[in-house]
C-alpha cells in the first residue's frame, strides 16, 4: 500500500484515530508480486471495494482503536512482543489514517464526504453524464442453476473444438474475404442498422455471462448486472468485485479472460455459419454478428489502457494489483527526473526490465487516454445544443486534461522546494525554450485532402444493339491503340433488314433500267426514283449500324473492366456495360476543407496514399485549386452517403450535397504511372503546405468556434 508522506510532527503525534467502519472485513490475499510476501484485502461490502495491505498495514489496524492519539497507537504498538512492529514509525500511522479516511473506511468521514459532495455538487454534474450505471437485475441464483449446463464451455474438449473452428473458419474467410469486406456497403442501411445494434447487444450479453459464469464457477458472488452509459453511449456490465476474494491469480485471470473468449466462440460460430449460410437476410445477420464481436473484442474489450478486460489480464498476468496506479507513478518519477534534473528515489522497488515497461505502459496510457478525452469532449460537444456543448467541451478538456498537467506542476513546485535551483534552472529554460519553439514556431503545415485516383478519361463500353458476341479480343489489362477491334457482335434482325432493304434496291434499280416508252410506265419511272433513293439512304444506315457492331477502340487506353464471364456465344443488351477503357492518363481528383484553403496553391508537390495497400505511394503535384465552393459532392466515392470521408446529405431530386464547405482540386501524377493500375483507388493526399505555428492555428480554430457557436 502507497503511504503518503506526513505532514507537521506535533500535529501528527496529537491527531486522534477516527473509529473504522464496523461492516469492514478483512480477507487472506495472494502473495506480493514484489517479494512473495502475504497480503491482506480490506473488503468494503457497502461500495464493493477492495484495498490491499501488507502485514504492517495489518498490526496497525489490529491494534486501532478510535478516539486515541496517534501517539498512544504507537507506544501500543511498541509495547507489543512483537519484533516486526518495534520500528512502527508516526509517519506510517498518519499515512494510514490518510489512507482510510481517502477511500471511506472511516466513520468520521461521513461529516466531511457530505461537505465534499455539498462542495462538489456542480462538478458530478458535469461529469456524472459521462459514466453512469444502472442496475437491471441480480443474477447470482440464476447464474448458479445455469451453471450446470454449462460445463462443456470449461472442457479442455470445447477449447480444441474452438481453435479448430477458428482454423477452418480462418481458411474458409480467406477464400472469399473480398465477398465478407465488401458486404459492408451492401448492408449499409436501416436493415443493417438494426442487424448491427441487435449483434452488438447479443455480443455483449455473451461477454458478460461469460465473467459472470466464471466466476460463479469459483464461488464468486455475482450482486448485480446492468447497463452502464459511457458518453450516453450504453454497455452492459457486470458488478465482480468481489473477485479481489479470490487468493489465486490464475482464478482471477480466467474471469478476466471469459468475456474475451466467450465474444471470441461466438465470433468463430458466426463467421462459420456466414460461410455455409445461402444469401439472404439471416446471412447479412451473421456479417454483423461476426465482424462487430472480432473488432469489439481485439479493439476494445482487449485494450489495457482503460480498465476494460485487456487491463484486467495484464493486471493479473503480471502480477500487479492497480497496475495504472502504479505505472503512472513510475511515468511521473521518470519523468520528473527527466524533466527537472533531481534525483527521486523510485515509488517501488521493480527490476529494471519491469521498470521500464512500467514507465512505457504509463506513457502510452497517457497518449490513448489524451486522444480519448480530447474526443469525448468533442463528442460532448456535437452531441448538445450550441452554448451548452461549447461549455461542456471547455469543461471537459479543462478537467480531463488540463487539471492533471496543473495537478503535476504543483507537484513540481513541491519537489523544487527541497533541491538547489542552481542545477534545475538551466534545464527548466531549456524545456520551456523548447516548448516555446513548439508553440510559437511557424512550422510547415501539412493538408490533408480526401481524394480518389482515377483515369483522366474513363469510358464505359456499350454495344450499339442487341446482339450475340461473335469475337473478343481483348481482356482486362489489355492495352488497345485507337481504332483497334475489342470486340464483334452479330445482329441477326439487323443482317435480315440488311439483306430486305439491297434486295429491295436491287429490284428497284432493275425496273429503273427496263424503261418503257407508254406514259404510264413513263409517270411510274419517276416515283421509282423516289423510291429508289429512300432505299438507298436506308440502306447505308443499316450498314453504318452494321459496322458498329466492328466495336473498335475510341481512343489509346487500357481496358480496366470486361463484363463477368464475357465470352463468344453470349447474348447483350443495350444497357449492359460490356467494358471500361481508361485512358493511360491517370489524375488525383480531391477536396479541400475551407480551413486549409489558403495553406496551398497549384503547384506544391504531395503524396497520395490508396486505402489498399495493393498501391503504393503516389507522387503527386497540385494542378488546380477551386475558389469556389463546391455545393455538390461530384466524387461520390467520397461522399459519406457513400461511405465516404466528406459529411454530405442526398437531397431529394437525388443531388448530394455536402454538409462543410469543400473546394475541388485536381492533381496530377509526377512521374511514370504505376503499374497494374486497372481501376479507381480511393485514399488520402497529404500535402506540405504554407508554415504555421500551433498557437495561432489554436487561435484561429477557437475565435471561429466562438463566433459560429455563440450566434443564435
Amino acid at each position: 500500500m502507497d503511504m503518503p508522506k506526513s505532514g507537521n510532527h506535533v500535529e501528527n503525534v496529537n491527531r486522534l484515530l477516527p473509529p473504522l467502519r464496523e461492516d469492514l472485513a478483512i480477507v487472506a490475499g495472494p502473495a506480493d508480486s514484489l517479494d512473495g510476501r502475504p497480503t491482506w484485502i480490506i473488503h468494503d461490502a457497502v461500495r464493493h471495494r477492495f484495498y490491499r495491505i501488507g502485514a504492517r498495514e495489518l498490526r496497525i489496524l489490529d491494534a486501532w482503536d478510535g478516539g486515541v492519539s496517534v501517539q498512544t497507537l504507537q507506544r501500543r504498538l511498541h509495547g507489543e512482543d512483537d519484533k516486526r512492529s518495534s520500528n512502527v514509525e508516526i509517519g506510517e500511522i498518519v499515512a494510514m489514517v490518510a489512507f482510510l479516511e481517502q477511500n471511506q473506511l472511516t466513520q468520521s468521514l461521513k461529516i466531511s464526504s457530505a461537505l465534499a459532495r455539498k462542495r462538489g455538487w456542480l462538478q458530478n454534474l458535469l461529469t456524472y453524464y459521462l459514466f453512469f450505471r444502472i442496475p437491471l437485475c441480480t443474477p447470482d441464483s440464476f447464474l448458479q442453476r445455469l451453471l450446470p449446463w454449462t460445463r462443456f464451455f470449461y472442457s479442455s474438449w470445447s477449447v480444441s473444438l474452438h481453435w479448430l473452428l477458428f482454423l477452418i473458419v480462418w481458411f474458409m474467410t480467406m477464400r472469399q474475404w473480398d465477398r465478407f469486406v465488401g458486404t459492408v456497403p451492401e448492408v449499409f442501411d436501416t436493415r443493417g442498422a438494426v442487424y448491427l445494434t441487435l449483434a452488438m447487444l447479443l455480443a455483449q450479453v455473451v461477454h458478460e455471462l461469460g465473467h459472470a459464469l466464471m466466476a460463479k464457477r469459483f464461488g464468486v458472488k455475482v450482486p448485480t448486472m446492468g447497463v452502464a452509459f459511457l458518453v450516453m453511449w450504453p454497455v452492459l456490465y457486470t458488478e465482480l468485485s468481489e473477485v479481489w476474494k479470490l487468493s489465486s491469480r490464475q482464478q482471477r485471470l480466467a474471469i478476466a479472460k471469459a468475456g474475451i473468449k466467450a465474444e471470441l466462440g461466438l465470433a468463430v460460430w458466426a463467421t462459420l455459419l456466414w460461410n455455409l449460410w445461402p444469401d439472404g437476410e439471416f446471412r447479412e445477420a451473421l456479417f454483423f454478428l461476426a465482424s462487430t464481436t472480432w473488432i469489439m473484442t481485439l479493439m476494445v474489450n482487449a485494450s489495457p489502457f482503460m480498465r476494460f478486460d485487456g487491463y484486467f489480464i495484464l493486471s493479473d498476468g503480471l502480477n500487479i494489483p492497480n497496475l495504472h496506479a502504479r505505472a503512472f507513478a513510475m511515468g511521473q518519477w521518470w519523468l520528473r527526473q527527466r524533466l527537472l534534473g533531481v534525483t527521486l528515489p523510485p515509488p517501488e522497488p521493480w527490476r529494471r526490465g519491469m521498470r521500464r515497461f512500467l514507465i512505457f505502459f504509463a506513457m502510452a496510457t497517457w497518449i490513448y487516454r489524451l486522444s480519448l478525452f480530447v474526443t469525448i469532449a468533442l463528442m460532448v460537444y456535437h452531441f448538445f445544443f450550441k452554448l451548452l456543448g461549447l461549455f461542456l467541451l471547455i469543461f471537459e478538456l479543462a478537467w480531463f486534461v488540463v487539471r492533471p498537467i496543473f495537478n503535476e506542476l504543483r507537484g513540481w513546485g513541491t519537489i523544487m522546494k527541497g533541491q538547489s535551483w542552481g542545477a534545475m534552472v538551466p534545464r527548466l529554460a531549456g524545456w520551456l525554450l523548447a516548448a516555446m519553439v513548439m508553440v510559437f514556431y511557424p512550422w510547415p503545415v501539412t493538408v490533408e485532402m480526401a481524394a480518389i485516383l482515377r483515369p483522366e478519361r474513363l469510358l464505359q463500353v456499350y454495344p450499339p444493339q442487341e446482339g450475340r458476341v461473335a469475337e473478343v479480343r481483348i481482356q482486362p489489362g489489355s492495352e488497345v491503340k485507337q481504332g483497334a477491334l475489342m470486340l464483334r457482335l452479330v445482329a441477326p434482325a439487323l443482317e435480315l433488314q440488311l439483306e430486305l432493304s439491297q434486295a429491295k434496291t436491287t429490284v428497284l434499280q432493275h425496273r429503273l433500267e427496263l424503261g418503257s416508252t407508254t406514259m404510264e410506265n413513263l409517270e411510274n419511272q419517276a416515283s421509282v426514283t423516289q423510291q429508289l433513293a429512300q432505299e438507298l439512304v436506308r440502306l447505308e444506315g443499316l450498314k453504318q449500324q452494321h459496322d458498329k457492331l466492328a466495336m473498335t477502340a475510341p481512343m489509346l487506353g487500357r481496358v480496366v473492366m470486361v463484363m463477368d464471364h464475357l465470352r463468344e456465344g453470349d447474348w447483350v443488351g443495350t444497357g449492359q456495360p460490356l467494358l471500361q477503357l481508361a485512358s493511360p492518363n491517370w489524375q488525383v481528383h480531391g477536396y479541400v476543407g475551407e480551413a486549409d484553403l489558403q495553406k496551398i496553391i497549384p503547384g506544391t508537390t504531395g503524396r497520395f496514399y490508396s486505402l489498399t495497400v495493393e498501391l503504393p505511394m503516389v507522387e503527386v503535384k497540385l494542378d488546380s485549386l477551386a475558389m469556389a465552393d463546391s455545393k455538390e459532392v461530384d466524387l461520390r466515392e467520397l461522399a459519406s452517403v457513400d461511405q465516404g470521408p466528406i459529411p454530405s446529405r442526398r437531397t431529394p431530386d437525388g443531388q448530394v450535397r455536402a454538409e462543410v464547405p469543400i473546394y475541388r482540386s485536381v492533381l496530377s501524377l509526377v512521374g511514370e504511372t504505376p503499374e497494374g493500375l486497372d481501376r479507381v483507388h480511393q485514399g488520402t493526399v497529404l500535402i506540405v503546405g504554407g508554415r504555421e505555428s500551433a498557437w495561432r492555428r489554436f487561435f484561429k480554430w477557437t475565435t471561429a468556434l466562438w463566433i459560429r457557436e455563440s450566434s443564435f
